[in-house]
């Protein structure tokens, strides 16, 4: 059990990057400071782009260009126009999302120790 745990992990790591291991309270310590800070700071703002006439989403704005020459998207272009008359300039959105960090407290910890 102990070998597995994240302090021991902690302070192998510490141990091959020639740093005097550190006491489980110590640990502890900042695994709490960082699980505050983490909390503060947990998300990124990511932008998709939005297809409003196939009502689809993408990551980039490479794979929006690439669906707008798509047979699919060409069809549902002249639907979505022909129901929506204030025209192409509605057609398209930029969605400003919130996107949680990636990684675990020992990660974090690693990166501050």
């Amino acid at each position: 059990m102990h070998l597995s745990s994240e302090y021991h992990v902690y302070n192998t790591k510490r141990r091959v990057a020639g740093l005097e291991p550190i006491s489980e309270e110590v640990f502890e310590d900042k695994k709490a400071t960082l699980a505050q800070q983490s909390q503060v700071h947990s998300q990124l703002s990511e932008v998709l782009y939005k297809c409003q006439a196939c009502k689809k989403t993408f990551k980039t704005p490479e794979q929006l260009e690439q669906h707008k020459k798509s047979k699919n998207h060409k069809k549902a272009e002249k639907v979505y126009l022909a129901s929506h008359p204030e025209g192409a300039s509605s057609m398209f959105d930029n969605i400003t999302t919130d996107k949680p960090l990636a990684g675990s407290v020992l990660s974090l910890l690693s990166q501050h120790s």
